[in-house]
C-alpha cells in the first residue's frame, strides 16, 4: 500500500510503505545496526548521518510501544521528509518557520486531527534526537 503526498507543484508523490525488518548484529567495536537494503529510511535522517540513524530507528523501535501509533507516526513523518526533499530543506536547516509553513499547508488539505497528530510526530521525534545530541537547534 502507498501513501500520497502532495508537493508545492501540485503534484502527488507516492510513498510506498515502509518494509524490512531490522537486526542487531554483533560487531568487532560493540555492535552494528543491519538494516535490509529495501528498509526505506527518510532521507532527512540518512543524510544526517549515523546517529540520526540511529536514533531514529531507536525512537521507532523501542519509543513507541503501540504498533498503530507507531504507523501513524512513522507516515506523519515520510510525508514531512517528502516535502522536505521538494523543498530541499535538510534536517540541520529545520527552523520554527519551516514548520510552521508545512503545517500551513497541511492545514489546507488535512484534518484539524491529522495536523495534530502529525504536529506531535515531528515534536516526539525532534525532542528524541535532540536529547541523543544529533542537533541542539531542531524546531519542534
Amino acid at each position: 500500500m502507498s501513501e500520497k503526498c502532495e508537493t508545492e507543484q501540485g503534484e502527488i508523490l507516492l510513498l510506498p510503505e515502509p518494509k524490512g525488518e531490522l537486526m542487531v548484529l554483533p560487531a568487532a567495536d560493540g555492535q552494528a545496526l543491519a538494516a535490509p537494503d529495501d528498509l526505506l529510511l527518510p532521507r532527512l535522517i540518512t543524510d544526517a548521518g549515523e546517529t540520526a540513524t540511529l536514533r531514529f530507528v531507536n525512537f521507532f523501535t523501542a519509543e513507541i510501544e503501540n504498533d498503530n501509533t507507531r504507523m501513524s507516526y512513522l507516515r506523519a513523518f515520510r510525508q514531512f521528509d517528502a516535502w522536505c526533499l521538494a523543498k530541499g530543506i535538510g534536517l540541520y536547516q529545520l527552523q520554527p518557520f519551516v514548520v510552521a509553513a508545512y503545517t500551513k499547508e497541511l492545514k489546507e488539505t488535512r484534518h484539524p486531527q491529522t495536523v495534530k497528530q502529525h504536529l506531535a510526530a515531528l515534536r516526539m521525534l525532534f525532542d528524541n534526537l535532540v536529547i541523543g545530541q544529533v542537533e541542539n537547534q531542531i524546531a519542534a
